[in-house]
């Protein structure tokens, strides 16, 4: 899988959460509920959710969920990055040998 970059633009605290795995379920090529390990279990989703509805719009949390560096901003923006992977190194390595 190669490196990508995604950003979605979001209203609402629950909607953020719904792009993340909605992007990370894009990039793995699956189904949102087919993820394993969910997203709860990289981050209190509820505890974020509180977190935005109390901040002045500025904050923003950088967490990791199967292998993606994943950035929820207040203001409703979500970027998820996918960095290249090191099985996809050594691939690459073994080709040029």
């Amino acid at each position: 899988m190669s490196s990508a970059f995604h950003e979605q633009p979001t209203n609402s605290a629950p909607d953020f959460l719904e792009a993340i795995v909605d992007q990370v379920a894009e990039l793995e090529d699956a189904s949102p509920i087919e993820l394993e390990p969910p997203l709860y279990s990289a981050i209190d989703t509820e505890a974020l959710d509180r977190l935005f509805r109390s901040v002045d719009g500025r904050g923003c949390v950088v967490f990791e969920w199967l292998g993606y560096e994943i950035t929820a901003y207040q203001s409703g923006q979500v970027t998820v990055f996918d960095p290249p992977r090191d099985t996809d190194r050594s691939a690459s390595e073994e080709r040029s040998e």
